[in-house]
């Protein structure tokens, strides 16, 4: 696929450089205009700002300060982090630094595509094009409204998307095998593991190739030696693990409890969103080439069927010869041993899930495994380009099959929209095509994931009040019939089956669009005081504030605890399964009968400023103590 050897460095004519300079303009400007265009703060996004405004206040990462009980309400704790150090070495708060650094990390993604692009393996035909595929590819991204709408939002996604990248490009741009690669691709792993906890997948992927590499290398004791403090950044994972125990005495972070079931799946939820993702962008097109030449690969092999089949599981022999594994991993899987590591590993997660008790996703896990390696197998990868797709599909599957999709839009597919078109390019170069095809191709893709998404935010881009926006749904289909009288039925008919998935979706508290998100957290900062006002307010006495829109009212509040009714800041709301119906997303706990009345909330905001009602009985520190313990064992009681 793609190719760090001597014989494919990136050489580049006077035309090319002049070209990449004023592709690197074009996109630099572009991507500022959008971020201006698209700028936004989540209300959650507040949450992470609290934690970072108790940390510089001399508390730490807590939510509400002792006695509270401390909870990891954040899963971005490296994003927490740097919003901190920044306040602290800058001035600036989170606030105002936020959406800044998200623009800087979504620029810094576009070094990253143009390395996996100049650096692709492409056939002779194709390499005097490279500039000319780039500037295509850039231009999708450039234009993309998922791509441009997460440059900003005050959440860690463009650093997660730059980290996750950065890890893609390491593993298949650096020369394989070495040090310089185990340190990239370990590095880039451990960041985007600690900037959320998704990057756990890659990690492992990391961890796993680290071994074969160390383990092949095992006879000459000083070249493993090396290759071992090569993958010390690993070591930060377990760090934060035992961090994260000690200080909130979890494994996981609170939110993960707030927003799961164990053995729940939401497949209604996620196939809806991926086909909404499909449909905006017109991502057929992408899965027309892969369709393209798997077709192709499959005629190839037809006169040879038993290759296809011919998954070399006989880990045995590979185990006793290290050698081969390590020579393996760069070799395509029609050298020696197979994909029988991937298969191997698949396998295995699948009976873990069914020893576990979940045989569905134990099933699932064992079919998809046999799945992706025949397709690999026909892609013809090698072991550690089959390691990063497997990486990126289990992801992707993840939270399309799990979870459901996201709150956000299309937040946990934002990381994809770069590397879609990058592989786009390389499916049109391995079916052998030539350049004037793969241009009209890749010029296709770009300009038919530019109707939708644009239609919708030119309908929705005035609606500028809460009751304009309360689960904002607009419908694309409608808008062109009005444009458009005469357009024919089949368009109207596909853009109406867009309209009704994403119905369906936004009824349910999934996909939320982009200006529902900004003109709220617009609305709460208009009927909130400012922080300057909520800095004067003591925090004597243990003044409670109890809500389920935490985020503006947790920064403006910030001596005050902020009792959050949906759990993602919350112990035993979070835990409260009694209360959750599945019905919506990550908003369907509730807290249990009792236990709110147990703090005897006492702060209202009227006018737009902090009220605190006088309580008939004081609130002390051993009452707090108390409450939060009582029910924390009810809830490990069960419901």
């Amino acid at each position: 696929m793609l190719s760090a050897s001597d014989a494919h460095r990136v050489k580049l004519s006077r035309w090319e450089v002049f070209g990449l300079s004023a592709i690197s303009v074009g996109a630099i400007v572009t991507v500022y205009a959008g971020w201006r265009l698209f700028w936004f703060l989540t209300d959650d996004a507040y949450i992470g700002f609290r934690f970072v405004s108790n940390s510089i206040l001399g508390y730490g990462y807590v939510w509400n300060t002792p006695p509270f009980r401390p909870v990891e309400g954040y899963t971005s704790f490296l994003w927490v982090v740097l919003l901190d150090l920044v306040w602290r070495i800058v001035g600036m708060e989170p606030p105002d630094s936020a959406n800044w650094l998200s623009l800087i990390f979504s620029l810094l993604t576009f070094p990253l595509g143009a390395v996996l692009i100049l650096r692709m393996n492409l056939h002779e035909r194709l390499r005097p094009y490279r500039v000319l595929f780039l500037a295509l590819i850039l231009a999708g991204v450039v234009t993309n409204r998922t791509f441009l709408a997460w440059t900003s939002s005050g959440l860690e996604t463009a650093m997660f998307n730059f980290f996750l990248t950065l890890w893609v490009c390491c593993a298949l741009c650096l020369k394989p095998l070495t040090r310089v690669w185990l340190t990239g691709i370990s590095s880039a792993a451990a960041l985007a593991y600690l900037t959320r906890p998704d990057g756990l997948l890659p990690a492992l992927v990391t961890a796993a190739l680290a071994g074969l590499t160390i383990y092949g290398a095992g006879r000459r004791s000083q070249l493993a030696m090396s290759h071992v403090a090569a993958v010390s950044p690993l070591a930060a994972i377990p760090a934060h693990l035992a961090w994260r125990l000690a200080v909130y005495g979890e494994w996981l972070p609170n939110t993960y409890y707030a927003k799961t079931l164990p053995g729940q799946t939401w497949l209604a939820s996620g196939l809806r969103y991926l086909g909404s993702f499909l449909i905006e962008y017109s991502m057929w097109i992408w899965l027309a080439a892969l369709l393209f030449l798997l077709v192709l690969r499959l005629r190839a092999a037809g006169s040879r069927p038993g290759d296809l089949f011919m998954l070399d599981t006989r880990l045995g022999q590979v185990l006793l010869h290290p050698e081969i594994a390590f020579a393996n991993l760069k070799r395509g899987p029609g050298n020696g041993p197979r994909l029988g590591w991937v298969l191997a590993a698949g396998l295995l997660t699948g009976a873990g899930a069914l020893l576990a008790g979940l045989p569905l996703a134990g099933i699932f896990l064992t079919g998809l495994s046999v799945a992706l390696v025949i397709l690999l197998r026909l892609l013809n990868l090698s072991l550690i380009e089959a390691a990063v797709i497997s990486a990126l599909v289990l992801h992707f599957l993840y939270y399309t099959v799990i979870i459901g999709g996201d709150h956000f839009e299309f937040r946990v597919y934002s990381h994809l929209v770069l590397l879609l078109f990058v592989s786009a390019l390389w499916l049109l170069a391995s079916a052998g095509i030539g350049w004037k095809p793969c241009v009209l191709v890749l010029a296709s893709s770009v300009i038919l994931s530019w109707p939708i998404p644009w239609t919708h935010w030119w309908i929705t881009r005035d609606l500028n009040t809460r009751e304009q926006t309360w689960y904002l749904k607009a419908s694309v289909a409608e808008a062109v019939e009005r444009r458009l009288p005469s357009a024919p039925r089949l368009l109207l008919s596909y853009l109406g089956a867009f309209d009704t998935m994403q119905s369906w979706l936004i009824g349910h508290g999934v996909c939320m669009r982009h200006q529902e998100h900004k003109v709220f957290r617009l609305y709460q900062t208009s009927i909130y005081p400012t922080r300057d006002r909520g800095m004067e307010v003591s925090g004597a006495g243990y003044p409670v504030f109890a809500t389920g829109t935490v985020g503006v009212i947790s920064w403006v509040l910030p001596r005050v605890a902020i009792l959050d009714r949906l759990g993602l800041n919350d112990y035993v709301i979070a835990r409260n399964r009694a209360s959750a119906t599945g019905a919506g997303m990550a908003h369907d706990r509730r807290p249990p009968p009792g236990y709110q009345e147990c703090f005897a909330p006492n702060v209202t905001v009227e006018s737009g400023q902090p009220v605190i009602v006088p309580r008939s009985s004081e609130l002390t520190a051993q009452r707090i103590i108390e409450c939060e313990r009582t029910y924390a064992a009810r809830m490990a009681s069960g419901p």
